[in-house]
């Protein structure tokens, strides 16, 4: 093909002297059909991108407004247990049971919280798993598909795929991005790393286990 393409078209001799001349059809007409559906999938995969990027901003935003109230309280917590001990009459001798029994009360959430969750008890795993149930819970209100988006993802690599291979047949070099509808946000979305579905993240190998 590489070969025949180079002279545009070839000839075919049949069994009796007769000859067929065949024309090789060009690298854009042979990916005519599949750098317009590129177009039109790239379209529809730029509108998803932006609703997805304003979903997960927001969600991010929430998680993180969740982190400083986090803060607040044991700031406040401390603020608590200092002006108790300090500036009134139950002193140390009352707060330090307090505040051991506190303690305690942590660390057997943090292991309900592993038993119920399947991972282990981090601040990272905390602020993960917020964002993630925000996300699922924007992208409802937003009307985000995410099933659509993975199937527009893969529909969209596979087509860049079909035209790379053309074009190796036919040895030129292709940019499949100048058929990309808002080129930028699409090939990141493209090249990136497929999203897992749903908010369904998996762990680190250390803590499968």
């Amino acid at each position: 093909m590489r070969d025949a393409s180079k002279g545009k078209e070839f000839v075919i001799e049949i069994e009796g002297g007769e000859q067929m001349l065949v024309e090789i059809p060009t690298f854009h007409d042979r990916t005519y059909f599949l750098r317009q559906r590129l177009r039109s999938v790239s379209v529809e995969i730029e509108r998803y991108s932006k609703l997805k990027q304003e979903c997960d901003r927001l969600a991010h935003r929430g998680a993180q407004n969740l982190a400083l109230g986090g803060f607040a309280g044991l700031v406040s917590w401390w603020g608590a247990v200092w002006f108790l001990t300090f500036h009134t009459s139950w002193g140390w001798d009352v707060m330090e049971p307090v505040t051991y029994l506190a303690g305690l009360t942590t660390i057997m959430l943090s292991y309900l919280w592993f038993l119920y969750h399947n991972r282990e008890v981090s601040y990272r795993s905390v602020l993960h798993l917020t964002v993630s149930k925000r996300q699922i819970k924007l992208y409802a209100q937003k009307g985000f598909d995410f099933d659509r988006w993975e199937e527009l993802l893969d529909e969209g690599k596979a087509l860049r795929k079909e035209i790379r291979a053309v074009a190796e047949q036919y040895d030129v070099q292709c940019d499949e991005s100048q058929d990309e509808v808002g080129s930028e946000r699409v090939k990141k979305a493209l090249d990136g790393a497929k999203d897992k579905k749903k908010g369904e993240h998996e762990e680190d190998d250390t803590t499968k286990g």
